[in-house]
């Protein structure tokens, strides 16, 4: 897919190592964009579950070496999220806390996908959801209290 915002700049070649630095090690596509402070990362990955998009800020560096930024904003996050994945996909974004919580979760429905120690503090990463509807959300009855 080519993006929408032609500041998005695809990048080839990157090594394993250097994708896991940006935090996802398994992407079939990565995305540079300048901003006024240095510069995002989207790395991109498609699989028979859905999308991942991980977003990472780093600061310049004449040395070509990934310096930490800040973290990406919401609204770059969902711009990226627009301009570099087809529209249909509701996605969520994993935040460090919640993301700690679900690692065991995910690492046995989606192997690989937050491979520990993989990426720097500005990583952040969204992933596409699926929602089920089951009788206890529809009726709004609590699993505790059903009778």
């Amino acid at each position: 897919m080519t993006p929408t915002d032609p500041q998005w700049e695809r990048v080839l070649g990157e090594s394993t190592e250097r994708l896991h630095m940006l935090g996802l090690p398994q992407a079939t596509e990565v995305y540079r964009r300048p901003t006024s402070d240095g510069q995002l990362w989207a790395l991109l990955e498609q699989d028979d579950r859905g999308w991942t998009l991980v977003l990472t800020h780093t600061m310049p560096d004449p040395a070509n070496v990934l310096v930490p930024g800040r973290l990406p904003t919401l609204v770059e996050l969902i711009a990226a999220r627009r301009q570099l994945i087809p529209p249909r996909p509701l996605m969520v974004v994993l935040l460090t806390r919640a993301a700690d919580r679900l690692l065991t979760q995910m690492q046995s429905s989606r192997p690989g996908l937050m491979p520990r120690d993989s990426g720097l503090p500005t990583t952040v990463r969204c992933v596409e959801a699926h929602i089920e509807f089951t009788d206890d959300v529809v009726l709004g009855v609590s699993p505790d209290h059903a009778d």
